[in-house]
């Protein structure tokens, strides 16, 4: 099967507006959170099967692509979580007094 040259799906691709991640980056240099937001965008993206149809004939190795890394010797990236911190609260989250109330 020939490879399509139609691109025009990408002007109305989610990552477009995302320049912001590492969409080209191999996966072991993409942080868990950056992987969780990529994969996020790609979700709710108008042209995600578009995406997947493009890498289905066109055999890109690496990137982001509708959703998945397609470096077919990449890792699997660890999902982001909260850090503990050393008085052993997670971070992110307020310490609350005995009586409820927000310290």
């Amino acid at each position: 099967m020939a490879a399509r040259t139609d691109s025009e799906w990408m002007t109305w691709a989610c990552c477009a507006t995302r320049p912001d991640l590492p969409w080209t980056t191999d996966a072991e240099h993409v942080s868990p959170w950056d992987a969780l937001t990529m994969r996020q965008v790609c979700a709710s993206c108008p042209v995600r099967l578009a995406c997947l149809a493009h890498v289905q004939e066109v055999p890109e190795c690496g990137g982001w692509w509708a959703g998945a890394d397609r470096d077919p010797n990449a890792v699997t990236l660890a999902a982001p979580a909260w850090e503990t911190a050393r008085n052993g609260a997670a971070q992110g989250i307020l310490p609350m007094l005995v009586t409820g109330e927000a310290a």
